[in-house]
């Protein structure tokens, strides 16, 4: 309905003496818009999944243990944000900077803070019992 009235909007002078054919004949351009734009995207989700991810040659594939994601899990969301940037979209610092609206020295103190907290939450012991945590063990946020 929106996209037929901003057609009829837009094209007020056109509009006739009986709009009702006009505006259905608009709204029929729009439905058949919209299937098209759908079966162009299903096909192309078809095609990608057909479609072998390529590795660089001589790029090392790894993938996070259970550690590293339960570790990764304990930061708080911001740090998350910035390793993932990092490590997973592999944006370098200038493109962090950009993607998160803040100067490449912000990101690189960030950043190294990050890494410290993670490395924190990786060496941490788990407390024998979950109500049982020593009091010398630092609670990573």
């Amino acid at each position: 309905m929106a996209e037929v009235f901003l057609a009829a909007w837009r094209r007020l002078e056109e509009v006739p003496a009986d709009p009702l054919p006009w505006l259905l004949g608009i709204a029929r351009g729009a439905l058949s818009n919209r299937r098209r734009g759908a079966e162009r995207s299903s096909a192309l989700i078809a095609r990608l999944r057909e479609v072998e991810p390529t590795v660089p040659v001589g790029a090392e594939v790894r993938t996070p243990d259970g550690r590293v994601l339960q570790a990764l899990g304990r930061l708080a969301p911001t740090d998350q944000e910035l390793l993932l940037l990092v490590a997973w979209e592999q944006l370098n610092r200038r493109q962090v900077a950009e993607a998160l609206g803040t100067s490449v020295g912000t990101v690189a103190v960030r950043l190294h803070r990050a890494r410290r907290r993670l490395a924190r939450a990786l060496n941490a012991r788990p407390a024998a019992r979950s109500h049982e945590t020593p009091e010398s063990e630092e609670v990573v946020r």
